[in-house]
C-alpha cells in the first residue's frame, strides 16, 4: 500500500491557482512537481467539472520515462485537498482519468490528426514550415492556443 503523501506549503498553495489558465510547476529533482502535478488535476476534477471533461485535463512531460512514471503513478492518489485544512478528503474512487503525455507525442498525433503524415519525411526547416503552414491553415483558432 502506498503512503498517502502529505503536500506542504507552496505544494498545497498550487492547488488553489486560478483554474482558467494552464500552470508550469517547476523546482529540483525530488521537490514534488509529479506529486503536485496530480493532485492539482485531481483537485481540477473534483472542483470544476463544469469547465472540464476528464479527457481534457491533461498533463504534459518532456520524456516518455516520466509519462510512463505518472501513468502508472496516477491511479493510487486519493481524495482531495481544501483550501482550509491540511487533512485530505477520502474518496470512493481511487485514481485519476487524465490525458498523461510528453510534448513529443502530443505534437506527433495533433500532426497527424490533421491529415499530414509524418512517416518517412525528412525534416528540414522547409518541410517544418509547411507543416505548420497547413496545420495553422486548418485550426487557426486551436494553434493560437497552443
Amino acid at each position: 500500500m502506498l503512503k498517502t503523501i502529505k503536500l506542504t506549503g507552496e505544494q498545497k498553495n498550487v492547488l488553489f491557482l486560478p483554474v482558467t489558465n494552464p500552470i508550469q510547476i517547476k523546482g529540483v529533482a525530488g521537490s514534488g512537481k509529479t506529486t503536485v502535478a496530480l493532485y492539482r488535476a485531481k483537485h481540477l476534477l473534483d472542483t470544476q467539472s463544469n469547465l472540464f471533461d476528464e479527457a481534457k485535463v491533461a498533463i504534459f512531460t518532456y520524456n516518455k520515462t516520466l509519462s510512463a512514471y505518472i501513468s502508472r503513478i496516477s491511479h493510487k492518489i486519493e481524495g482531495g485537498y481544501q483550501q482550509d485544512s491540511d487533512e485530505i478528503n477520502p474518496t470512493t474512487e481511487p485514481g485519476i482519468n487524465v490525458t498523461i503525455t510528453n510534448f513529443h507525442k502530443w505534437v506527433y498525433n495533433f500532426i497527424e490528426q490533421n491529415g499530414i503524415s509524418l512517416s518517412d519525411q525528412t525534416y528540414d526547416n522547409g518541410y517544418s514550415n509547411r507543416v505548420w503552414k497547413t496545420i495553422s491553415g486548418k485550426t487557426q483558432t486551436d494553434c493560437s492556443k497552443i
